[in-house]
């Protein structure tokens, strides 16, 4: 009898970012100011910082000069508007297509996140990423698997399972 191991969400995303490095993955870097210009230039990345400027406020809020609080934006790692403006936790090139993940251990989330990936299209294309997917991520992933997902990603597939 086998036992499953329940992971977390951050192991699930190391895991992806260890098997994208393993399958000769290039990881895609973003600047935090860049980030933020792209989602004000559109609608849905206007509502998806205000969703997100709570959180933001709270970890990186500053008292300003003229006493006002406020992001100070260079200490928000490009990680966290990725994540939470953007929806994804892993962006890289693989094979000359950029791909961006949103990784999961919780298969009942599996179809609002697709849903959320659909609608964030716009945000993902003028970040040139190619594709983005969700990703059921277990402990048991492995490279073989990785790469044959991969590849079914850029057939257009919206959800692997490793």
């Amino acid at each position: 009898m086998s036992t499953i191991t329940k992971i977390n969400s951050f192991a699930a995303e190391s895991i992806v970012q260890r098997l994208a490095i393993t399958a000769g993955a290039k990881p895609v870097r973003f600047d935090t100011r860049q980030l933020v210009r792209v989602a004000k230039a559109t609608r849905i990345g206007w509502q998806r910082l205000k969703k997100a400027f709570p959180y933001l406020l709270s970890e990186y809020g500053r008292h300003t000069k003229n006493g006002k609080y406020a992001v100070e934006w260079d200490a928000v790692p490009a990680a966290i508007i990725l994540d939470y403006v953007y929806g994804l936790d892993v962006v890289f090139l693989w094979r000359g297509w950029c791909i961006g993940i949103d990784a999961t251990t919780n298969s009942n989330a599996v179809a609002q996140k697709q849903s959320k990936l659909a609608l964030l299209q716009p945000l993902l294309q003028a970040l040139q990423i190619d594709r983005a997917v969700v990703a059921q991520v277990g402990s048991q992933a492995n490279r073989t698997e990785f790469i044959q997902n991969l590849r079914r990603v850029i057939q257009g597939e919206t959800f692997i399972q490793l």
